[in-house]
């Protein structure tokens, strides 16, 4: 009786759970799988990383599939403000209109609005400007445009397709007092203060300024090249200022770095804030493609070489190959600098450290104290953050008195080590 049972088992046509009846069995948990898959590549593909992936591939490539996909999943506007808020709106727009790619109406309407804003803001910009950079020049200070200024006015046709924060100078060390009286007299104001008066110039590089426009405008005034205070060592003083080369800016004469030196500018500006910014990776991409004729890439690779800067260099090149790498991969066989030396401890740290400054102060100063050479340098550097100015300190340190001082710089550690 029991073998009749199992034969009648075995005979018994097995109930399908396909939709047309026919197939094998899909049991609760293998739909469960297959849905919480569906539903991570969903979560995946409208991830911020996933549009900024599909917003470089649009720019490297052909633009229709993502954008149709894009249109399918009713993330098309999304993309667009994505790519505007990371600083490649005006670009974006230009490649679609070149590959003959239509956006929806919804869409195309914030890649318009945004190049309209680009485009009433850098006019602004550049009325502003005008006076500082006639007043400099006037005051025989030689100043050079970097980065975003000197992009707009050299390697971008249109003034709406590149957006800036601010506007970067580089002066000499040994002008900045000169610097600082002229934009003073403009009615320019400092941002912030260093710590302590005597970091800048020696140890800080660069100061902020606000013009006295409305809205102001934020001038960012270097005397070095670069941040991290390593490159004091490596990189010389005369650094970009080799073969200045004569730019219009705002209807006036102005002057940026050569081209071989602003290649090296962007790519370690770059490495050094993370190569996290699509905007300054496309930036490389656009200047090399727009100077390709100009650039001489073995002098560029002898400069990285000699300077120190061949580790940050091919940083920035193996990045930026993998995130356009249809239209950077024949730079980057060209932008090979063989360093002089295997990376030192103190160039791994620098750029590395670099994105993470304000982030994190005591890292910070503990990589500044280790990268300082000599004791006198270092006591210096240490005894200006110990001992800061009084703007920094609570207002009852500026009082004769011990414990208020005492108070005032335990806040200070406190705040520094809560964030690291």
């Amino acid at each position: 009786m029991a073998g009749a049972r199992a034969d009648i088992r075995a005979t018994r046509p097995r109930r399908s759970h396909s939709p047309g009846g026919a197939g094998p069995p899909r049991s609760r948990s293998r739909v469960r799988t297959s849905l919480r898959h569906r539903w991570k590549d969903e979560i995946r593909e409208r991830s911020p990383e996933s549009i900024q992936h599909g917003l470089a591939r649009c720019l490297d490539g052909d633009p229709a599939p993502l954008v149709e996909r894009w249109g399918a999943s009713g993330l098309i506007e999304r993309a667009a403000c994505e790519a505007c808020e990371l600083g490649v709106g005006g670009p974006l727009d230009e490649a679609l209109r070149a590959r003959r790619v239509r956006l929806p109406a919804s869409a195309q309407i914030i890649l318009d609005e945004h190049r309209r804003h680009l485009g009433a803001s850098h006019r602004r910009r550049s009325a502003c400007l005008r006076p500082i950079l006639r007043a400099l020049r006037e005051a025989g200070v030689p100043t050079l445009l970097l980065k975003g200024a000197a992009l707009n006015a050299t390697v971008y046709a249109a003034d709406d397709l590149r957006g800036m924060s601010d506007i970067d100078l580089l002066i000499r060390q040994e002008d900045s007092a000169r610097a600082d009286r002229i934009l003073d007299s403009l009615g320019c104001c400092r941002e912030s203060e260093p710590l302590h008066e005597g970091l800048f110039p020696r140890f800080y590089y660069e100061r902020p300024y606000l013009t006295p426009d409305r809205p102001a405008l934020r001038l960012d005034v270097h005397v070095r090249p670069f941040r991290p205070v390593h490159y004091r060592q490596t990189v010389p003083a005369e650094a970009m200022w080799l073969a200045p080369r004569r730019i219009t800016v705002a209807d006036e004469p102005a002057w940026t770095p050569s081209v071989e030196e602003t290649l090296i500018h962007l790519c370690v500006h770059a490495a050094g804030h993370g190569l996290s910014q699509l905007r300054w990776l496309h930036d490389v991409v656009r200047f090399c493609e727009h100077e390709a004729g100009r650039i001489d890439f073995d002098r560029v690779n002898r400069l990285a070489s000699a300077w120190r800067l061949s580790y940050p260099m091919s940083l920035a090149v193996r990045r930026i190959e993998e995130v356009f790498p249809m239209r950077f991969a024949g730079f980057a066989d060209l932008l090979q600098p063989s360093p002089a030396s295997h990376p030192s401890l103190k160039d791994r740290i620098a750029i590395h450290q670099a994105p993470h400054d304000a982030a994190r102060p005591l890292r910070h100063v503990f990589v500044d104290l280790l990268c300082l050479p000599g004791v006198r340098d270092r006591a210096a550097y240490l005894h200006m953050h110990l001992f800061p100015g009084a703007g920094h300190l609570h207002p009852g340190a500026t009082a004769p008195n011990a414990f208020a001082w005492l108070r005032a710089q335990s806040r200070r550690l406190i705040r520094a080590l809560a964030r690291g």
